[in-house]
């Protein structure tokens, strides 16, 4: 079964990516570590001065105007886009330089996509296994990637999403998502995604209904 990574996969933004990974790396310890008090107060002190350092940089917010990119400018794979340059590099879910995110690594294959991550300790719901929300977001995700490779021809978002789970899923194991588009009627795109781990285990699974949208109203929801 031939399969090629995405070029998003490899989306940073200069050293942004090494910020949001160092920031994952202190949550994941202040969550999962029963860190002393005098330790705590020292790194939030240290922490509450570089915040303020940052905050007050003067310098212009950054722009993620929503439309139509020109061929082969599109890092996400299809003609429409959400935002041009690194800016996928920044999305809250699986953006590799965004320090809420796990970031996920995408693959393309005949007819589907995968997108591979491991949750860690920040990520817990139940001891010791992953947030039921945060699957159902991660699968939302896929489903997004996936439609926009795809062949798509006009863009579209999630309209109805339907997470069914299977199993607990634990904390630090290498999980896929494999999503597909399983059919097209009007306005409607139809798709289904699987979560496994590496031995074939099937922890959860989801339906979701794409809605197509007029590019013209597309490219102004950006707000720009």
């Amino acid at each position: 079964m031939s399969e090629h990574a995405l070029p998003i996969n490899a989306m940073i933004d200069g050293d942004s990516d090494r910020v949001a990974a160092a920031l994952r790396r202190l949550n994941h310890a202040l969550v999962g570590k029963q860190l002393p008090a005098h330790e705590v107060t020292r790194l939030a002190d240290a922490l509450e001065l570089l915040a303020g350092e940052v905050e007050r940089l003067h310098v212009p917010d950054r722009t993620r105007p929503f439309g139509q990119v020109e061929e082969g400018d599109s890092a996400a794979g299809s003609g429409y886009d959400y935002g041009g340059e690194n800016s996928l590099s920044y999305r809250p879910i699986s953006g590799n330089c965004n320090a809420l995110a796990v970031p996920a690594k995408y693959f393309k294959g005949d007819g589907y996509l995968k997108g591979v991550v491991n949750f860690g300790p920040a990520f817990e719901g139940p001891p010791g296994l992953v947030h039921g929300g945060y699957i159902a977001a991660y699968m939302d995700e896929v489903f997004g990637i996936a439609i926009s490779h795809s062949g798509l021809d006009v863009p579209a978002m999630t309209g109805t999403l339907k997470t069914i789970y299977r199993m607990p899923v634990p904390l630090n194991r290498e999980l896929t998502y494999e999503a597909r588009v399983t059919g097209d009627e009007g306005r409607k795109v139809f798709m289904h995604c699987t979560l496994k781990d590496s031995d074939g285990m099937l922890y959860a699974e989801g339906e979701a209904i794409f809605l197509k949208i007029d590019p013209a109203l597309y490219a102004q929801m950006g707000g720009r």
